[in-house]
């Protein structure tokens, strides 16, 4: 079998393979990137993702005090937690992430590692997953 021949225009290289639209797996994590900040424009584009986590999890800081939570943040950026908070003798670890609100009104915020729970940070709101109320802590 030889070269497809067709060619992407996100990179100019051709396709080896039949039934792809792209030259490599990094080629199209470009495109995909590309296509998800066209449709959630970066609330902070001139500020580096770091900054924009440290906003989100001070965010996230503040909305969790408001709501009687005693917080603490992790020093380190490779902790496992962004976040411990304390309310009634329970602790609990909180990841934070920045997210989008589709047009169907779900949220598209990507959910891995281990944390009890998940916040997310909108550009006018915080989100909690699972909400806090669920977890007896509010």
């Amino acid at each position: 079998m030889g070269k497809v021949g067709k060619s992407r225009a996100e990179c100019g290289k051709e396709v080896l393979r039949r039934n792809h639209n792209f030259c490599s797996n990094d080629c199209k994590r470009v495109f995909e990137n590309r296509e998800r900040r066209a449709k959630h424009p970066p609330q902070y584009p001139h500020l580096s993702t770091g900054a924009i986590g440290a906003i989100g999890e001070l965010r996230a800081g503040a909305d969790l005090l408001d709501k009687g939570f005693e917080v603490y943040r992790a020093l380190s950026p490779a902790a496992d937690a962004d976040l411990i908070v304390q309310k009634d003798g329970r602790y609990l670890s909180i990841q934070v992430r920045t997210g989008h609100r589709r047009a169907d009104g779900g949220l598209t915020v990507p959910r891995h590692g281990e944390y009890d729970i998940l916040a997310i940070v909108l550009p006018d709101t915080v989100v909690y997953e699972p909400a806090l109320e669920s977890i007896g802590s509010a």
